[in-house]
């Protein structure tokens, strides 16, 4: 008689099913948390907003309570996708953070186009300084005067002229000519019958800033 008892007990104790721990509910309730969890709530209105998110924690907290019934996981479910239906755009910080957006790109745009005029304006500098003056020629027409022609340069706005008595440009004097149309010039005043070197180069303003070419190679010639 013990024996059969000890068989029904056995029996009644294999028929008991352990409840599984992921139901329908917990899946559903995780997959609506998953989904709504990392929604930016700075974009609609305050009320509506901390009404999310008090779904939100509860739906977190239902799915950590190992005791949480099934009713439960249900409910928070559905409070959170009822909170998330009724959110509401909060316009005014909409349009503000779609006025900042535009201020922004506005910037970059502006901030795009200054470092393209740098890149031209010193793309204009390495090419006009690289750029050979040529002195055509020096010759002496008049007595204690020198008469020097070159060759014009591109986009020059001016021209120096350094000559000396010295080969190498001692103690050498500096005219400067204001214009980039003009291609020659007489200098007077030398000391007749001596010889002088000669050498030019051109200038432009680029960006506030005086740059100049090459100085061309000395050529010298005889005061009559």
């Amino acid at each position: 008689m013990m024996r059969n008892r000890a068989s029904v007990k056995n029996t009644d104790k294999n028929n008991v099913q352990e409840k599984p721990e992921d139901t329908v509910e917990k899946r559903i309730l995780s997959v609506v948390y998953q989904a709504y969890k990392n929604i930016d709530t700075s974009v609609y209105t305050k009320e509506s907003a901390e009404n999310f998110r008090k779904a939100v924690a509860e739906a977190e907290r239902v799915l950590d309570a190992h005791t949480a019934t099934d009713e439960e996981m249900q409910a928070a479910a559905e409070y959170l996708l009822k909170t998330a239906a009724a959110l509401v755009p909060d316009t005014e910080s909409l349009e503000l953070a779609a006025t900042k957006a535009k201020e922004e790109e506005e910037k970059a745009k502006a901030e795009t186009i200054r470092n393209l005029e740098k890149i031209r304006v010193l793309e204009e500098k390495i090419n006009f300084t690289a750029c050979n003056t040529k002195v055509r020629s020096v010759k002496s027409k008049r007595t204690k005067e020198l008469q020097i022609a070159w060759k014009r340069i591109a986009n020059a706005e001016g021209y120096q002229i350094r000559y000396s008595m010295n080969s190498t440009f001692k103690k050498a004097k500096t005219i400067t000519v204001k214009s980039g149309t003009v291609w020659k010039k007489t200098i007077a005043g030398l000391k007749k019958g001596k010889k002088y070197y000669v050498k030019v180069r051109a200038y432009r303003i680029l960006d506030g800033e005086k740059v100049y070419t090459r100085w061309s190679a000395k050529k010298a010639a005889k005061v009559k």
